[in-house]
């Protein structure tokens, strides 16, 4: 999905409902456009998003949730080895990565959550319900968010796991996080 792509609910760049998406070597989801997951907007059990190689997310926008990937009840997103999302936005929640209800990030390897805003909170990563790993040598760093949560944003029993080398680093809130 490599160009201005626009969705007008969920799913600019990508819409899966019980379904997966592999992204490998340079893939790109770039330039897209939605009111939520402009990218890539997962939804039900066994929906899967696996990324590695140099694989992108990114330059997404979402007026509302989700500027790169939204994944809700049960989706599943995987990165590995050097594959990131990039410089997304969103309006309110999880300029770059937005999970709702049982959904699991992982990251792994060189994986990174990069340079993402939020006009409100989790600029990197927003999750509700969620789990979210980070591995190995993956990052999380230098996303932005208005108000909470520049790097990432955890509420209603989420968790996150941080192991290796993995880090969180050069995130911006303006009240916290």
């Amino acid at each position: 999905a490599d160009g201005k792509s626009s969705g007008s609910h969920g799913g600019g760049g990508a819409y899966l409902e019980r379904s997966s998406l592999y992204l490998y070597e340079d893939a790109r989801v770039v330039e897209n456009i939605a009111q939520n997951g402009a990218g890539l907007f997962l939804i039900k059990q066994n929906s899967l998003v696996n990324a590695s190689g140099r694989a992108r997310v990114e330059r997404n926008s979402a007026t509302e949730e989700g500027g790169a990937l939204l994944g809700l009840t049960l989706a599943k997103i995987q990165f590995g080895e050097a594959a990131a999302v990039v410089n997304n936005s969103a309006g309110e929640k999880g300029g770059g990565i937005r999970l709702i209800q049982y959904c699991e990030l992982v990251l792994a390897g060189d994986a990174a959550v990069r340079a993402n805003v939020v006009a409100g909170d989790g600029a990197g990563v927003y999750a509700s319900e969620s789990r979210v790993r980070l591995r190995d040598r993956a990052r999380v760093s230098e996303n932005a968010a208005s108000f909470y949560g520049g790097g990432l944003y955890l509420t209603d029993a989420s968790r996150a796991e941080c192991s290796g080398s993995s880090a969180l680093h050069g995130n911006v809130a303006r009240y916290g996080g």
